[in-house]
């Protein structure tokens, strides 16, 4: 029999457009969880949002945050993979934004822990850089993200907000996509296959590289046309009663 992994994005996925989870959902995911399935998250929140967006989730395997930069273990809260942009690179990259009077919120990890924060100097820079994050209208954005789009020492995300006005820019590691994390937890686990689920433009990767991968009915177009079927919105817990489906 195939040992499956079953991943899902979080926001405008498994989550609500109140950034919570329903009073279904945990239901439905933990008995699955509890009957040996290996599910679990590829999200672009950091790590300490995300685990606590899903408190009430029994997941028992890595997760998946920063779109594919940290893959980590929720009991312990260790990072067991951690994409990072070199110093000198984050350095200059941050020097650029600063002249560009933009306010990034910096990620990054030191001794063994997530650091959040902004920063008014390079100076100031510590730890592993795992990428840099903010939020602006399109038309500010576009000329940024334009600027970075094709540097190859770092992943470009670019995306409107789900819960909130704006869209967000973000530069990551330049190996980091949450296809590349799917496939290092396939391994992990020694998996054979992957089914995915989503709703956003960062979710494009993991659909390539999953075997099945349901959008939810509030995706963006381009997720819905690579998918193999469209489920109920993250409004009417469509993750959750696609596993009630199929398994219960």
């Amino acid at each position: 029999m195939a040992k499956t992994l079953y991943l899902t994005d979080l926001d405008g996925t498994l989550l609500r457009h109140d950034g919570n989870i329903s009073e279904f959902s945990p239901d439905i995911i933990n008995r699955f969880i509890a009957g040996g399935g290996l599910f679990s998250y590829a999200t672009g929140r950091s790590f300490i949002s995300s685990s606590a967006a899903v408190k009430r989730l029994n997941i028992n395997i890595p997760v998946i945050c920063q779109t594919g930069a940290i893959i980590a273990d929720l009991q312990t809260k260790k990072a067991l993979l951690l994409r990072t942009i070199a110093h000198e690179d984050a350095v200059s990259i941050f020097k650029t934004l600063l002249k560009l009077e933009v306010a990034p919120l910096v990620y990054s990890y030191a001794n063994g822990q997530e650091h959040i924060g902004h920063f008014g100097h390079e100076s100031e820079l510590c730890g592993q850089i795992s990428g840099f994050k903010w939020v602006d209208s399109m038309e500010n954005l576009a000329p940024i993200h334009k600027i970075f789009e094709n540097d190859k020492r770092i992943h470009v995300m670019f995306q409107k907000c789900t819960y909130a006005e704006g869209w967000w820019c973000e530069l990551l590691p330049p190996q980091a996509t949450k296809a590349a994390a799917a496939l290092e937890v396939k391994a992990m686990l020694g998996c054979d296959k992957i089914i995915a689920f989503g709703d956003g433009h960062n979710d494009i990767s993991l659909f390539h590289a999953a075997d099945e991968s349901y959008a939810m009915a509030n995706a963006v177009p381009e997720l819905k046309a690579i998918a193999t079927a469209v489920i109920e919105s993250n409004e009417n817990d469509g993750v959750a009663k696609w596993f009630a489906k199929k398994y219960f």
